[in-house]
């Protein structure tokens, strides 16, 4: 049981950039995803608490860094049901936000969606008080070897601390080409109203503690 490991993989495509858009409310916000066919992964062996990471934060720049993570959970009482689980619900603080997840001891697998997991049982739903952060199950399904993706190691090697120097600094700049063709076109056409919609000067972070 000590050597079962997890991969959690989200925006693999087949394009290395594409346009990804998330509406909240009459906002819509859009941003270019920078990533490839294998996409981004999370590994896990489920007796350690050490992830092993495989990014991108610009263009063709897939990367590698490792994150050592032990997770303070508070089980509470509340119960319901997701996909005919009985799942419970439990809450973390994790790098400055507060999550409720809701996991399932009928599936006694030390797993969880991202980069959660150290509950009694798999995590089918967590999501951020706040809203920012929202994981819900979909489907649950058994997978061959063959099916089963590997984890892709070739990378830059780097610290999650200069992952995210990466991250600010790739938004930083496409954020000023950004203002530099809107100031342009202004410039030009000073009849026609431009903005750059409502996309913060600053980049939007899921994890706000480093």
């Amino acid at each position: 049981m000590g050597n079962i490991e997890s991969l959690f993989v989200w925006k693999d495509h087949p394009e290395k950039v594409w346009a990804k858009s998330r509406q909240e409310g009459n906002d819509i916000t859009s941003q270019e995803v920078f990533t490839d066919i294998v996409g981004y992964q999370i590994q896990r062996v489920h007796a350690s608490t050490l992830l092993k990471c495989h990014d991108f934060c610009r263009k063709e720049y897939p990367l590698y860094y490792e994150d050592d993570i032990t997770f303070d959970w508070k089980i509470t009482a509340d119960k319901k049901m997701i996909s005919d689980y009985n799942v419970t619900k439990a809450e973390v603080e994790f790098r400055g936000r507060k999550y409720e997840a809701w996991f399932s001891e009928e599936i006694p697998i030390n797993a969880g969606p991202w980069k959660f997991f150290g509950l009694p049982g798999l995590i089918l739903e967590v999501g951020s008080t706040d809203g920012a952060v929202s994981i819900r199950l979909s489907e649950i399904k058994k997978m061959n070897d063959t099916e089963f993706p590997s984890f892709i190691k070739e990378a830059t090697t780097m610290t999650r601390l200069a992952y995210n120097e990466c991250l600010d600094k790739t938004y930083e700049l496409d954020y000023k080409k950004s203002r530099a063709i809107i100031a342009e076109l202004q410039a030009k056409y000073p009849d026609i109203e431009l903005s750059n919609g409502n996309r913060p000067n600053k980049r939007t972070k899921t994890e706000l503690i480093d």
